[in-house]
């Protein structure tokens, strides 16, 4: 089999295994959380090989949140296994960290701000302990567009760095610092900034040449 023929193959996997969640199949929806719990980059290496394309397109680490989602609609359609894992992730630390999260992103779309940070903020104490970076990272961007739109310039570049030291890879948050840099009179930081998420979005379109 010709190479580009394997890469056609692995990426007509997950886009069937989607298909078929998203139709209703709690099977394949039980399949697709176990995938995001433990990084769909990870399945790739150990059951197909590295794929560059697909590894592009999907999260590289494990994606709780996710995982969780497609526990819930399985769970919902009565697959034992992810009433298990729901039990098994909701409980404990993760769990809490997890529903803090989420309740802030609720209260960040309904703009209740302030209930928002205070949830980010509770959410970003618990989660060291739980090992998640993706989401903590992400939590302290989320707090810290709060903080950026509020014009608290300083708080946000806080949660901005803290969330670059945790994700290294997320292209977003370079933008929005180099925002910060550059209403602070830092030019140098901010070229920097927009030469990294440059970069960043340079290599990720690549992966579709």
């Amino acid at each position: 089999m010709k190479k580009e023929d394997i890469e056609k193959e692995k990426i007509e996997y997950f886009e069937r295994t989607i298909k078929s969640a998203e139709e209703g199949s709690r099977i394949m929806q039980y399949e697709l959380a176990t995938i995001y719990e433990d990084g769909i980059s990870y399945f790739v290496k150990n059951f197909f090989g590295k794929s560059k394309k697909v590894m592009a397109n999907l999260p590289d680490v494990p994606n709780r949140q996710k995982a969780i989602e497609w526990y819930e609609k399985a769970a919902a359609q009565g697959h034992p296994g992810s009433i298990k894992k729901l039990i098994e992730m909701e409980a404990g630390v993760y769990g809490s960290a997890m529903k803090l999260y989420r309740t802030a992103m609720d209260h960040e779309e309904k703009e209740n701000y302030d209930q928002a940070i205070a949830d980010y903020t509770e959410a970003v104490r618990l989660y060291p302990n739980v090992g998640d970076k993706y989401i903590e990272g992400d939590a302290y961007f989320r707090r810290g567009e709060i903080y950026f739109n509020r014009g608290d310039l300083d708080a946000a570049l806080a949660d901005y760095d803290k969330a670059i030291e945790l994700n290294p890879g997320y292209a977003a948050v370079y933008g929005k610092r180099a925002e910060v840099h550059q209403k602070k009179g830092n030019a140098a930081e901010a070229v920097l900034d927009l030469a990294k998420y440059k970069s960043l979005l340079d290599e990720a379109l690549k992966a579709f040449d």
